[in-house]
């Protein structure tokens, strides 16, 4: 059966919050201040940056001279921080497309912000347009995540290539946006949990996933999807 794989970014393809919670700590020390645990950064995550700065600073126990140096040092070493798009990872997209797998990436970035990112990957946006057959950024529709209808372009464009929501498996490494918004889709998407960073393999667990539905690491995701390819 034809199928469409479709990708969150942020966590899922590219490893960017095990960086950014490194990015955070190493602020945090600089400013004399304690690092802050996963547990303790994944209660906020997702947030917008300014309520999760504020969030972050409240508890590292910072002052007000402290806050202000935490968001001009942020703005001054987050360009020194690369993305990668592992080429295992490439390689497997590449080759599941080949198979006649078609590929869609759905992220809540403005278009904007993922050519920013695309070209800190060292992957243009025209690259990555070669690599997936639907690309969805956050400026496309007004619905976002968890609100299961910001699949619906998504389903529109399956619905056009002969496809249904049967047909979708969508990967994502958060339970509250991620996965909810693919159990709040109508009709409901399949979901595949790609413990990265925010949320870990118990937080999944615990969220009803089964082992199959989970895959452990950020590192694990490209033999994950070429035995997908082979099966």
């Amino acid at each position: 059966m034809k199928k469409i794989l479709a990708f969150d970014l942020d966590g899922t393809l590219i490893d960017t919050t095990g960086i950014a919670f490194r990015r955070i700590n190493n602020i945090l020390n600089e400013l004399g201040l304690p690092s802050l645990s996963h547990a303790v950064l994944k209660k906020f995550w997702g947030k917008k940056v300014k309520k999760l700065f504020r969030f972050i600073c409240k508890e590292a126990g910072a002052n007000k001279e402290q806050r202000k140096a935490f968001f001009k040092r942020d703005l001054e070493i987050i360009s020194n921080f690369d993305f990668e798009v592992s080429e295992e990872l490439l390689f497997a997209l590449k080759s599941l497309k080949q198979n006649g797998i078609l590929l869609a990436l759905i992220t809540s970035r403005s278009l904007n912000s993922l050519k920013k990112l695309a070209k800190k990957s060292g992957i243009s946006l025209e690259e990555l347009k070669k690599v997936f057959d639907f690309i969805q950024t956050g400026n496309c529709y007004r619905y976002k995540k968890p609100d299961g209808r910001v699949f619906r372009p998504l389903l529109r464009w399956a619905h056009s290539q002969g496809l249904n929501a049967n047909n979708i498996v969508y990967f994502g490494d958060t339970t509250q946006y991620d996965l909810a918004a693919t159990k709040n889709s109508k009709p409901k998407i399949d979901f595949i949990a790609v413990a990265s960073g925010i949320h870990e393999v118990q937080d999944f667990y615990k969220a009803g996933l089964s082992e199959k539905e989970i895959i452990s690491s950020f590192e694990e995701l490209p033999s994950y999807l070429l035995k997908m390819n082979i099966s």
